[in-house]
């Protein structure tokens, strides 16, 4: 299975094993190493052509990202509902002030 997912991601098996973050599948994994690397095309084209990453840029790398459900983001939480899609990108600082990347 990793094999066949790392050939089709185009990654090495132990990329997807390997730096995965908490909970995070292998497929998952995959997919993000997809958005990912999409990301990298679309900064590397903006920067060929002098332009700025624009909003369609953004929406599409979000749109492929597989972001994984949430029971603890009790602030954002719709009523009646038991889990977001969730994830942490960049740089944040918690509620503690701690910085996390």
């Amino acid at each position: 299975y990793v094999r066949e997912l790392a050939k089709m991601v185009g990654v090495k098996g132990s990329e997807l094993t390997t730096g995965s973050g908490v909970g995070e599948s292998t497929l998952e994994r995959g997919r993000r190493l997809l958005a990912q690397r999409e990301a990298c095309e679309r900064l590397e084209a903006a920067d060929r052509e002098g332009r700025r990453i624009n909003d369609e840029d953004v929406l599409a790398i979000l749109k492929r990202w597989p972001f994984a459900k949430n029971p603890y983001r009790k602030n954002v939480m719709q009523p009646g509902k038991t889990w977001v899609f969730s994830d942490s990108m960049g740089i944040l600082r918690d509620r503690q002030g701690d910085v996390h990347l």
